[in-house]
């Protein structure tokens, strides 16, 4: 299928939602070793509204939005090039 033919195959082709994609590279990386090794990450703290700040120390990643925003595509292309594999 032309959708699958035109895909990004990197992380650099991703157009749109960087923030959203950074915040998920960065977490994703410190996966390992904030879940496994049981090492913390230091949080930053926010004045505001503290639902919306960022947790680096979480153990699962929720990604939410409209169809057709690239949340499957973000969430694989992020996930094989930092060496998970994806299921």
């Amino acid at each position: 299928m032309w959708t699958d033919k035109y895909n990004p195959q990197h992380s650099s082709q991703i157009i749109g939602n960087k923030g959203a994609v950074d915040s998920l590279r960065e977490w994703l990386s410190d996966w390992e070793d904030v879940v496994i090794k049981g090492n913390k990450k230091a949080v930053k703290t926010t004045f505001g509204n503290w639902a919306d700040a960022p947790k680096p120390n979480a153990r699962a990643c929720l990604i939410s939005g409209p169809p057709g925003i690239g949340k499957s595509t973000s969430a694989l292309i992020i996930a094989k090039e930092l060496g998970f594999e994806v299921l």
